[in-house]
């Protein structure tokens, strides 16, 4: 079977959850999101969430997610408030538009 295709729409990014979850920890850590304490509690958290996952527990990876998620969501309360979904966006207040 053959079909035209004239392009490709993707709802949700979360395509790769195993290898996207690994570069949180990273990548906070990189961008000076979170100390080295912090990176290396998420790099914890994201290693059971893989080891679950590859097991097939997924609810427990899932809770292991949420873990990880409210964790660098939690970071969003201090000044200046950072977005989990994009990082470049915060509401400091003394940051010029």
């Amino acid at each position: 079977m053959r079909f035209l295709s004239l392009g490709i729409g993707i709802g949700d990014g979360f395509t790769d959850p195993l290898n996207q979850v690994q570069g949180y920890a990273d990548s906070a850590y990189s961008m000076g999101i979170i100390d080295t304490r912090q990176r290396d509690y998420l790099l914890q958290l994201q290693a059971k969430f893989v080891n679950t996952t590859k097991a097939g527990d997924f609810s427990s990876a899932h809770a292991y997610l949420d873990q990880i998620m409210n964790y660098l969501n939690d970071l969003g309360t201090g000044t200046p408030r950072i977005s989990i979904y994009n990082v470049r966006n915060s509401s400091d207040s003394r940051t010029v538009s």
